[in-house]
């Protein structure tokens, strides 16, 4: 879902150069409620796994972490590292935008098809989430709660974000 940037440009942007500080949060209130953006640095990873809108990413680097470099190759980092969900397709090395918190409606599943409204939403792999059963303890970080079932053919699901 592309929103209004407030004041500055969309949060589906994809720029070469930083076009804010590296770590800026901005907050914003729709018909879903609260959400939380933070403006990123994306990189592909040693994989190459391209960004695209509603894939997780993960920060960069679990042994340099700096906060702002994200990734959606799990192969460099840890699934624990979740930092939020892409709003747009990004360049290697390019800035743009992760939602932290509040409702996403598209969220990308690992694809078994399992995921039920109320389960705890955690990474998974490469951009995908998974989840840990309603009233069973997570393992992993909680990325949010699912507020519906998956959509099968789609492999997505909608998530309450609660990473911030």
């Amino acid at each position: 879902m592309a929103q209004s940037g407030i004041g500055h440009e969309v949060f589906t942007s994809n720029s070469a150069t930083a076009l804010h500080t590296p770590g800026e949060s901005v907050e914003i209130v729709d018909s879903t409620g609260l959400k939380r953006y933070k403006y990123i640095k994306f990189d592909n990873g040693s994989g190459n796994v391209a960004a695209a809108a509603g894939n997780l990413a993960y920060y960069f680097d679990k042994t340099d972490f700096d906060g702002i470099t994200v990734t959606s190759d799990v192969s460099d980092t840890d699934k624990n590292l979740v930092a939020g969900v892409l709003q747009a397709v990004l360049t290697d090395q390019y800035y743009g935008w992760i939602q932290t918190w509040g409702y996403y409606a598209t969220v990308k599943t690992n694809a078994d098809d399992d995921i039920a409204a109320g389960d705890a939403i955690i990474g998974d792999g490469d951009g995908t989430c998974n989840s840990t059963a309603q009233d069973t303890a997570p393992t992993n970080r909680v990325v949010g709660w699912a507020v519906a079932d998956d959509v099968n053919d789609d492999d997505t699901v909608a998530v309450n974000l609660c990473l911030e």
